[in-house]
């Protein structure tokens, strides 16, 4: 339970503590996160 973008934020900050650079992906009526490099097809929705 928890807002999308609150649960976002937790796991950025995690993969922040961990050095795995993330980066938050704004769709419309969800926010994603992604590794930060451009070749990797992966996305988290944290909600879910």
């Amino acid at each position: 339970m928890g807002i999308p973008i609150t649960l976002s934020v937790v796991y950025l900050e995690i993969a922040q503590r961990l050095d795995f650079p993330m980066v938050g992906v704004n769709m419309p009526g969800h926010f994603l996160i992604r590794p930060e490099c451009e070749d990797v097809g992966i996305v988290v929705y944290p909600f879910n």
